[in-house]
């Protein structure tokens, strides 16, 4: 089996079921049933030693992507917004005026982070319908892991770039509920999509940019919008033509689609 192939098998095995393990919650070893707490300060300690292998090249995206979801099922959600010292009352208020938030988070707006983290960190809050609309991302990894609501989440592998449109595969459509997790490299899962069902949703991420020695699509990094809603082809594939962020929130947040 080559490295690759075998890559794969362990993320689908981690909880990535399309089919086969729909719903699991990733545990270091998925076989042992539930999922192992780890203690908050440790979880990120190792998650910032992760992340710094990755800047050495010492570790590819695909290898991360799957250590990484793996910690992060590892920590228990109550712990994790227990420890984030934000102002709620605001992000509530950002929330529900627009939809839908995004917040860059301090290392010191989470206790347990390391004062200098590898490893960027956001919190996206998300009203009932809304979402964080599809796209893909160049010369990133990144992990999300659910801390409140239930989210829908589609992934798709991201096959080929053309200039008019991307060529990608279903990989996984699936609810989210709190603790669990989903994550995506250049190699597998690189398209995503979440949108919140019938609650409001608060979801945490953590994203490495790759070194340049392991990059895959040029020198840029950056989101890429596209709409899954594409051209149906053999074999399940989908012709997703580029799009803008204005015009995917026009027709995919607040619509609950």
């Amino acid at each position: 089996m080559s490295p690759s192939l075998s890559r794969r098998t362990a993320l689908r095995c981690a909880g990535w079921g399309a089919g086969l393990l729909t719903g699991l919650r990733c545990a270091p070893d998925a076989r042992a049933g539930a999922p192992v707490a780890v203690p908050l300060h440790a979880l990120l300690a190792e998650l910032d030693e992760l992340s710094a292998a990755l800047q050495r090249a010492e570790l590819d995206g695909v290898d991360w992507q799957l250590r990484a979801q793996t910690l992060l099922c590892g920590v228990a959600p109550d712990e994790l917004r227990a420890a984030l010292e934000l102002d709620w009352a605001s992000l509530a208020a950002r929330t529900q005026t627009a939809g839908r938030a995004e917040l860059r988070l301090e290392p010191g707006e989470l206790r347990g982070c390391p004062s200098t983290p590898r490893f960027r960190r956001k919190l996206f809050a998300l009203g009932p319908g809304h979402a964080i609309v599809p796209h893909g991302h160049r010369n990133l990894v990144s992990a999300f892991l659910v801390l409140d609501g239930r989210v829908r989440g589609r992934h798709f592998d991201r096959l080929r770039d053309d200039p008019e449109a991307i060529l990608i595969r279903p990989t996984q459509d699936r609810s989210f509920a709190p603790g669990d997790c989903a994550a995506i490299s250049d190699r597998v899962d690189n398209v995503h999509w979440f949108t919140a069902l019938d609650a409001p949703a608060l979801l945490f991420n953590v994203s490495v940019t790759l070194p340049p020695r392991l990059q895959l699509r040029g020198s840029s990094t950056g989101r890429v919008y596209l709409d899954p809603e594409g051209e149906a082809l053999e074999g399940g594939l989908i012709r997703a033509p580029r799009s803008t962020l204005s015009d995917l929130r026009a027709k995919y947040d607040g619509s609950g689609r």
